[in-house]
């Protein structure tokens, strides 16, 4: 909010900033604090384990008998050289880009409040970056404590953005479902 802000260093309460005499409390300033310390603290790890993908297609033939097909991509763990916090790409700006040891990269990108926006998504999927994204629920009052978000953020389960596999991979199911449809229709004439 660019309000000035008085250091609050008393002997009861816990340390902290508030807005100088004469300012309005913003509404943002946790969002923006805790949004800033998650960044700060993925940024830093050195590995983190992906959550496993699920492709799932299917399609109803003319006498209603459904035809599908599933599979999973499992779950991998990704090791981490180093982290940059919102590190300009083409296009968009990740909140967390970590580098693995071989130049494989991943975004990172955390919700406090707003989920990755579909047109950043499409930019995303274009340039093929892998892409998670961490939630923090806001009401917690624990999350303010850095070993305590970073705690929430290790147990919690990211959620694909962009799997660089995934649509490869459903349009392979989409034409397995497709011509397993057409046997069907077929055995179903003769």
């Amino acid at each position: 909010c660019r309000a000035p802000l008085i250091a609050r260093q008393g002997s009861i309460r816990r340390w902290h900033f508030s807005h100088a005499p004469g300012f309005v409390a913003c509404e943002t300033g946790p969002e923006t604090a805790l949004h800033r310390m998650a960044k700060q603290i993925i940024a830093q790890w050195n590995e983190i384990t992906l959550p496993p993908v699920e492709v799932r297609v299917s399609l109803r033939s003319a006498n209603g008998q459904i035809i599908a097909r599933h599979v999973t991509i499992p779950e991998a763990r990704f090791v981490a050289e180093r982290g940059v916090v919102e590190a300009p790409r083409e296009g968009f700006v990740p909140d967390v880009l970590l580098h693995g040891p071989e130049g494989e990269l991943l975004a990172i990108e955390v919700c406090v409040t707003h989920k990755v926006s579909r047109a950043k998504q499409q930019r995303v999927a274009k340039h093929a970056l892998p892409m998670i994204q961490f939630s923090i629920d806001r009401a917690d009052d624990s999350t303010y404590e850095a070993a305590a978000l970073e705690q929430r953020l290790r147990e919690s389960t990211p959620e694909w953005i962009f799997h660089p596999q995934e649509a490869a991979l459903r349009l392979r199911l989409e034409a397995e479902v497709e011509a397993a449809l057409h046997q069907l229709q077929d055995e179903q004439i003769a």
